[in-house]
């Protein structure tokens, strides 16, 4: 994983619980200062900031990322560099492109590669939506465009290219890794098929249908209202002399009605003549309606309308506030009311919240559209939102059919958590001052200021207590449980303690059996999940405890390959089928409506299963799965329930002998007794007259005959020392050497995970690293003395990881010497050259 701001914490201190709690809450306070700090740059109070902090902690996952600590730096400075793209595009100033280029980069650097695209893409976005809404009434002139062009090209390239080097060697994991986007899934866009399930996408979303009917009605209205010139059209509020309230309706306003009626009727048409699966899909907004919080909501927003614009007879609302009212319950309906959105992650973290805060918080939301005219902030988070929901729901159908990227939706919490956040706060301070101007207009005693700042106090502090219910009480996406027995008080609580107990026990069970055991294993956990990863992350493999597989993404294809169609003997699967080959996406309901593929078809679980799926077992055979223990060095299992009956069906289940058995984990440790060689390398010789070339043909056979056949006739390094002797040096963790005196022709045979980034030199001189096996590494052996040196070298690395350390302190130079001359008074350049 790359390097984050707690690795230096960690390098100093150590790392223990206490420590991790510490980096943890590092991560909190990192993210709520810059948040902060980025609403007061909008000129929003330290307290209401702090209640819009806590906003954005509480509507979604985003916490759920700040506890991991290798993802640490990925939201945590995100407020902060939007906030620099909107004082970039307003001011240009040089020393606002330095700090975005020098947050930037500490911001890629403790990234996920898998998961910035999305984040990163936000910012390009923002930046032209931003550019929009600050020259949308001016005329934009070429040399503003290129000079923008130019802003964007530094604000990206150089972050980038500061950290290409990590990339590069991540990106390299996963082209040769089980983890990644197989063939079938990229198209070339000439083709018709990604376009046709963009256009599948778009008519299954209620959200498209909704806004073209609605663009077309406010299309309708501009023309009719020029025609009548009529202003303002639309429905207006008239207080009476006895303080009676009426409404009027414009001339245009049955226009509009017949039009919509007659748009309704033909869409009812369709649905009814059309047939199903060729007709729209009507259901997205099922929830938002459904729910009583919401019509709570809308009533107190149209009651405090009402209360509040009592008295002004001038009170208007227009065709446009109608269209941006739908588009803001549509942007609710999709972020929040939609349970088949994202496998309902969103709509889980929403209703953990108290019903005051739901409340309080769909309230303000729609309260700040009155601010839309007025504040550019809120039309670049609103063209935000609706440009986010086009490129999760629909757009990024294109991405992963032309580029196999794919943009994993339940990941955009921390992007439109925030925008919701803003927006929250603009409706909040308009409401609070619409209140406090009503009661000042009322002749209360109390000063309208102190009513601002005891509603927002007692805002603050009823989120404070929907925040610790949620991740101390909640039932769906809870984050923090008691450490000890006596403090459960639920069902789940005590399953998490007694889970946590057992997970100490297998770790120190397995630790115990390394340390009792004289000669190399390892371990088969083919059922890894998170609970099975958290038994083996640390130090364990430190203290001998070995995988018999790389973890997760690591795991090589040819390994995979070699284990589903040698050891299971599966066929392999359909690629033009997409939920074979798409691994692990989350995508929204529309996104699979347009692939054609079902919510349930492609599980997001199963992206921490590391080698079996439970169909996996009906094609488990004996002698092939024990095969693969012996290539792979296996002494111990760790595997399920479904597995641990499947081995006591096999004929020599007394081979295997359980060792200890834990309920709440659902899994078992069994020790292979069968007498066998265990090492980390072994030797087989060539017969006679027998070429290299055959030889290495015969070790990548895909017969399991032949390997298993060719296994037994390997020499392990204790049992013949005449013919081989070996010594073998560890200089690194991706460096070492053997130094060999063989007495005929061999190859030496390492049990580990072949890779084409290991480089060999035999005597000094460059020797090929060979696949043994189809999975494992091989190593040419002549007669006489073999000094072989291994080593893991990625191309380019050294020299992109010094370009990267030349780019960040060139930044930071620039960067104080831009501040010491601003400080100090001499001129500088107020805008950059394109």
């Amino acid at each position: 994983y790359p390097i984050n701001q707690n690795t230096i914490f960690y390098m100093i201190f150590g790392y223990s619980d206490l420590t991790a709690c510490i980096v943890k809450c590092l991560s909190f306070l990192i993210l709520l200062l810059t948040f902060i700090y980025a609403c007061r740059y909008l000129k929003f109070g330290y307290l209401l900031s702090l209640a819009g902090a806590l906003v954005y902690f509480s509507i979604n996952l985003i916490v759920r990322f700040i506890v991991a600590d290798t993802l640490g730096n990925l939201f945590v400075l995100y407020p902060l560099l939007v906030v620099l793209i909107l004082k970039i595009v307003e001011e240009k100033r040089v020393r606002d492109i330095l700090c975005f280029n020098v947050i930037c980069i500490f911001w890629l650097l403790g990234c996920h590669v898998a998961w910035i695209h999305e984040a990163l893409f936000m910012l390009f976005a923002l930046y032209w939506i931003t550019f929009f809404v600050q020259y949308q009434r001016e005329r934009v002139k070429l040399s503003l465009l290129i000079r923008h062009c130019g802003i964007l090209l530094s604000l990206l390239s150089a972050p980038l290219l500061a950290s290409v080097y990590q990339y590069y060697f991540l990106y390299d994991v996963i082209i040769h890794s089980a983890r990644h986007v197989t063939e079938g899934v990229v198209v070339s866009p000439l083709e018709f098929t990604a376009w046709k399930e963009l256009l599948i996408s778009f008519r299954s979303s209620s959200y498209v249908w909704v806004g073209l009917v609605m663009a077309g009605l406010y299309l309708i209205n501009g023309v009719t209202r020029s025609i009548i010139k009529e202003s303002p059209s639309g429905i207006s509020m008239e207080v009476g002399k006895e303080g009676h309230i009426s409404f009027r309706i414009g001339k245009i306003v049955p226009g509009i009605v017949i039009v919509a009626l007659f748009v309704c009727t033909l869409l009812i048409l369709l649905r009814m003549f059309v047939p199903y699966n060729l007709s729209p899909d009507f259901s997205d907004y099922v929830t938002i309606f459904s729910s009583p919080v919401f019509y709570v909501s809308i009533a107190l927003f149209f009651i405090f309308q009402v209360i509040i614009h009592r008295k002004d007879s001038a009170y208007v609302v227009t065709a446009q506030d109608c269209l941006l009212f739908i588009v803001y319950i549509s942007l609710l309906s999709c972020y929040f009311y939609l349970p088949s959105n994202v496998a309902g992650y969103d709509t889980q973290y929403f209703g953990e919240l108290y019903i005051p805060i739901r409340v309080v918080f769909i309230l303000c939301f729609l309260w700040s559209f009155r601010e839309f005219r007025s504040s550019k902030m809120v039309r670049i988070a609103i063209y935000s939102l609706v440009f986010l929901y086009f490129v999760r729901s629909h757009l990024s159908i294109l991405s992963l059919r032309f580029t196999g990227i794919i943009w994993y939706s339940v990941r955009d919490g921390g992007i439109f958590s925030l925008f919701f956040a803003l927006l929250f706060m603009f409706g909040m301070r308009n409401l609070f001052s619409e209140i406090a101007r009503f009661v000042k207009n009322s002749g209360r005693l109390i000063k309208p200021l102190y009513v601002e700042r005891l509603l927002l106090l007692f805002l603050v502090m009823l989120l404070f207590a929907g925040s610790y219910a949620k991740f101390y009480e909640g039932i769906s996406n809870r984050l923090i449980f008691p450490a000890r027995g006596h403090d459960a008080m639920t069902d789940q609580e005590k399953w998490v303690v007694e889970n946590r107990r057992e997970v100490s026990l297998v770790r120190a069970e397995l630790l115990s059996l390394a340390q009792n055991t004289n000669h190399f294993f390892r371990l088969f956990t083919p059922e890894i999940d998170m609970v099975t990863g958290m038994v083996l992350t640390g130090n364990a493999q430190d203290y001998k405890v070995h995988e018999a597989a790389l973890y997760d993404c690591t795991i090589p294809k040819d390994f995979k390959t070699f284990f589903d169609r040698i050891i299971l003997g599966k066929q392999p699967l359909d690629p033009h089928v997409l939920k074979n080959v798409i691994q692990g996406g989350v995508f929204t309901k529309h996104v699979h409506d347009g692939l054609r593929i079902k919510l349930g078809d492609v599980l997001y679980s199963n992206l921490f299963a590391l080698m079996l799926f439970p169909n996996d077992l009906a094609y488990i055979k004996q002698d092939n799965v024990e095969f693969f223990w012996r290539l792979m060095q296996v002494k111990y299992l760790f595997i399920g329930p479904l597995m641990s009956e499947r081995l006591q069906d096999f004929s020599s289940n007394t081979s295997y002998k359980l060792i200890s058995s834990y309920p709440t984990l659902r899994s078992n440790v069994f020790e292979i007794t069968r007498n066998k060689p265990y090492s980390q390398f072994a030797f087989l010789p060539l017969e006679e007259g027998q070429s290299y070339e055959d030889l290495i043909r015969q070790l990548n056979s895909p017969d399991i005959k032949v390997l298993s056949a060719l296994y037994t006739k390997l020499v392990f390094p204790y049992e013949l020392q005449e013919d081989f002797r070996v010594r073998r040096v560890r200089e690194g963790h991706a460096r070492y050497s053997y130094d060999v005196e063989a007495s005929k022709k061999a190859i030496l045979v390492e049990f580990e995970s072949w890779n084409v980034n290991w480089k060999a030199t035999t005597n000094n001189v460059s020797a090929q690293v060979e696949k043994a096996f189809r999975v494992c590494r091989g190593i040419r052996i002549s007669p006489g003395q073999n000094r072989i040196m291994l080593s893991y070298e990625l191309k380019h690395f050294k020299g992109l990881f010094l370009l990267s350390v030349v780019i960040f302190v060139g930044f930071i130079i620039v960067l104080v010497l831009w501040l010491y001359l601003e400080k100090s008074g001499r001129p500088g350049p107020s805008k950059p050259n394109a």
